[in-house]
């Protein structure tokens, strides 16, 4: 139960601090499938780690991108 009420709170964090208003009403499941679930492989650039992302739609990936940002700042 614990685990389920920090899940819903991470979530709802998650909602409110970096989704835009519109996508911040989805449902759990909608959220799960596009933003949680991504393809994605961790190399390097040099001594740099870099994420590549597998995802080909370049709107879904900016809006990805953003949201790395947001939670790397």
């Amino acid at each position: 139960m614990l685990v389920r009420i920090m899940y819903y709170n991470i979530l709802n964090l998650f909602r409110r601090e970096m989704l835009p208003e519109p996508e911040s009403h989805q449902r759990t499941q909608t959220l799960r499938l596009k933003y949680f679930i991504s393809p994605a492989l961790l190399g390097r650039n040099g001594k740099s780690p870099v994420l590549r992302l597998g995802i080909r739609k370049q709107n879904v990936r900016l809006k990805f991108i953003h949201i790395l940002n947001k939670i790397s700042t």
